[in-house]
């Protein structure tokens, strides 16, 4: 399997992050290994200009727009020098920077709780 280009990801203290969405990530993390144990995941907050989500119980889909989620990446998959160390979690950021200030933040009024500022 190929890498992903260092250009996909931010560089680490590029994007700060408050300690909730932080949290966030931890718990995401510790479930990832959870159900994978046997995979070497890193957690990243990636920015999507356009997202769905089937509505549950159903095969019906909503429009969710853009915005950021909470994904894995295989570690042999992503350069080093992409992957920040917060309070001893190793994480990645892919985010577009144009005209905001880079931070992350928790929205309890997102579907995904998460809000790029």
């Amino acid at each position: 399997m190929d890498k992903f280009p260092l250009s996909w990801f931010n560089r680490p203290g590029t994007v700060s992050i408050s300690p909730a969405a932080l949290a966030m990530a931890r718990a995401f993390s510790e479930e990832t290994s959870r159900l994978e144990p046997k995979e070497d995941w890193v957690v990243c907050f990636d920015w999507a200009d356009s997202r769905r989500a089937r509505k549950k119980g159903t095969n019906e889909w909503s429009d969710l727009g853009s915005g950021l989620d909470l994904v894995a990446y295989e570690r042999n998959r992503v350069p080093a020098a992409a992957i920040a160390l917060i309070d001893g979690l190793e994480i990645l950021t892919k985010v577009p920077l144009k005209n905001r200030e880079g931070r992350i933040e928790v929205d309890r009024r997102l579907r995904t709780h998460l809000a790029l500022l």
